[in-house]
């Protein structure tokens, strides 16, 4: 069964048994939601397969459905934005090793290894 999972990065992407996937793509396939109605979305490409419990799976990169408009992500200075790994939600002001402040997402602050240059 084709699901949707997020990445880290927060891209939606399906996820699969490699053999439910078409060897031709672009290609349509039909993705499980997590209210067991159906989606037909179209595949561009397909990440590295990876074994898992058993099964060879794979990600599913999709084409511009679910991919956030380029107009409404923030820009690099938008103080919604962390400067250290461009993750969308900074939420505080924090000073790196060499003394150069910036805005910070939670994982950022908590890891503490920061570079605004």
């Amino acid at each position: 069964m084709i699901t949707y999972r997020k990445t880290k990065s927060g891209t939606w992407v399906t996820y699969g048994p490699v053999a439910e996937f078409p060897s031709q793509l672009p290609a349509t396939v039909s993705v499980t939601k997590k209210s067991g109605e159906r989606k037909a979305e179209t595949v561009e490409s397909l990440g590295r397969s990876f074994v898992a419990n058993g099964i060879e799976m794979v990600y599913g990169y999709l084409g511009e459905t679910l991919r956030p408009a380029a107009h409404l992500r923030p820009s690099r200075q938008s103080s919604q934005m962390c400067d250290n790994c461009d993750e969308y939600r900074a939420i505080a002001t924090a000073t790196d090793m060499s003394g150069i402040s910036g805005r910070v997402c939670r994982r950022c602050a908590r890891d503490g290894a920061l570079s605004f240059a």
